[in-house]
């Protein structure tokens, strides 16, 4: 997962980051203020954690050095990215919902999530959230691309000497 309640330290190989709003960089007194930091870093670590964000990853992946499937930080920049400013208050709570239930049980291999679907409750959520209606479809087709993208990947590898 990438959110946390406690704090961590990053290894080399991964990046942290805080959503501060607006009104957060001024004051993080009060709790209504905290609460409302709290819940947009669980909604973009809902983001970060969806089968979404890991089609884009998947497109825009790169290889570099022999590794098929590097990205740069400069190459995060150009992602596409919710904000958490603009999420209603239902969205929101449904995002933060589904979210928080995947924290809470095991998360099998990514292969496994796409073949059962296991995120499926939040990436409706996300993408109801950002004004996609008709998603039934679409989350089938992105499962099975995935899961063949991920096939192709892995005989890619297996040949590699």
């Amino acid at each position: 997962m990438l959110y946390s309640d406690n704090q961590l330290i990053g290894p080399n190989s991964f990046f942290f980051g805080v959503f501060r709003s607006k009104r957060g960089l001024l004051s993080l007194d009060g709790e209504k203020l905290k609460q409302e930091v709290f819940e947009a870093e669980k909604i973009l670590a809902a983001w970060f954690s969806s089968t979404i964000f890991l089609a884009l990853y998947l497109y825009n992946r790169r290889e570099i050095s022999g590794d098929y499937g590097r990205i740069k930080i400069g190459d995060m920049a150009n992602f596409p990215c919710i904000d958490p400013s603009l999420v209603s208050g239902h969205n929101r709570q449904c995002i933060i919902t589904e979210f928080e239930a995947i924290m809470r049980g095991d998360l099998p291999t990514i292969y496994d999530q796409l073949k059962t679907k296991k995120l499926q409750k939040l990436d409706k959520a996300i993408l109801k959230a950002i004004g996609i209606k008709d998603f039934a479809m679409l989350l089938d087709n992105m499962y099975a691309d995935l899961r063949h993208e991920l096939d192709i990947t892995e005989i890619i590898e297996e040949e590699i000497p």
